[in-house]
């Protein structure tokens, strides 16, 4: 007897997580009313807010039904992810380099209290879990996980 595809795929499974956004499609809204649409693709929290392409977004709590999903989901704009110590080392490293460049009091000020990039990334030592943005294809590009491969 030839089973059906349906036998083999699972709909729906109990999974224990420790933060309620884990695996969650979760609908963020601009201002303007523009909608992206983030999965977090971990078991951890992630930002009321945030920024795409300079214009900020907000969590749309309670403005959609949750969507829990182990793979990433079509619907998904964008990928909460962790950050890596590779990966934070690369943010703040940039950040150091905007901040110590500005011509400004700002600028002077910060140079005084960072003279260099080591001062700087010990004011911001690696923090696990983390939530880090992706694009979709970012995330695809780059995860070696099946999770990205829906």
């Amino acid at each position: 007897m030839q089973q059906s595809p349906e036998t083999f795929l699972r709909s729906t499974r109990t999974v224990l997580t420790a933060h309620a956004e884990a695996f969650q499609v979760m609908l963020y809204r601009s201002d303007d009313g523009e909608e992206a649409w983030f999965w977090n693709s971990r078991d951890g929290v992630t930002p009321f807010g945030t920024v795409i392409d300079g214009k900020m977004y907000r969590h749309a709590m309670g403005d959609y039904v949750p969507s829990y999903m182990g793979a990433l989901p079509d619907k998904a704009q964008y990928v909460w992810v962790t950050y890596t110590p590779e990966t934070w080392r690369a943010l703040h490293t940039a950040k150091f380099e905007t901040m110590s460049q500005l011509e400004d009091e700002y600028g002077e000020h910060f140079r005084a209290q960072f003279p260099n990039l080591e001062v700087w990334l010990s004011a911001v030592p690696f923090e696990h879990g983390q939530p880090h943005q992706l694009t979709r294809e970012k995330f695809l590009a780059t995860t070696p996980e099946w999770m990205g491969k829906a």
